[in-house]
């Protein structure tokens, strides 16, 4: 389930109305990495609404505050070249940290929000102009959060199988 609760699991689904997902929680000791997948088919929602739930807005929303946020590439062993570049941020809560990495996959390219996206609203006309009037194209969100610090991430043996196993089905091309 993608929350602990029922509510909050159908409530989930009521806001991003995903055609698949996986949530999953790793956990070493001390040490965990949480794994959410959400995948839409072609024409079943729009990009512009995904988009909306990214962490730059998600996060915040819940009351975690954003100490980092910065522009990352990604090596991985096994994967030739590095993984499209994303966001790699921190938000704190309570005295936690969680270290995030995301991903917005749409139409086999990387949805990578820009500084105008943080503010809802404020993108239409550019995504009109990038991505045209069809908006809803076969798309995924990869998001990563940890309490490790974003290098470790990327070196856990299940971050690496995951990057691999999604460079290798053409979800996420590595250049």
């Amino acid at each position: 389930p993608v929350a602990e609760l029922e509510e909050l699991v159908n409530s989930t689904w009521n806001v991003l109305r995903y055609d698949d997902v996986v949530h999953a929680r790793f956990v070493d000791g001390q040490d965990r990495i949480t794994l959410f997948f959400a995948y839409w088919k072609p024409a079943s929602m729009s990009y512009r609404s995904v988009a909306g739930h990214s962490p730059e807005v998600c996060w915040p929303g819940m009351g975690w505050k954003c100490s980092r946020r910065e522009l990352v590439s990604l090596s991985v062993p096994g994967v030739a070249g590095h993984f499209a570049s994303t966001r790699s941020q921190s938000y704190q809560k309570g005295g936690v940290t969680e270290n995030v990495l995301f991903w917005h996959v749409v139409n086999d390219a990387i949805y990578l929000p820009g500084p105008k996206s943080d503010l809802p609203g404020k993108t239409f006309i550019p995504d009109l102009l990038r991505m045209g009037p069809r908006q809803r194209a076969e798309q995924y969100v990869i998001r990563l959060s940890s309490n490790l610090a974003p290098d470790a991430m990327v070196r856990s043996p299940v971050v690496q199988a995951l990057l691999r196993s999604l460079d290798a089905r053409g979800v996420m091309k590595s250049r």
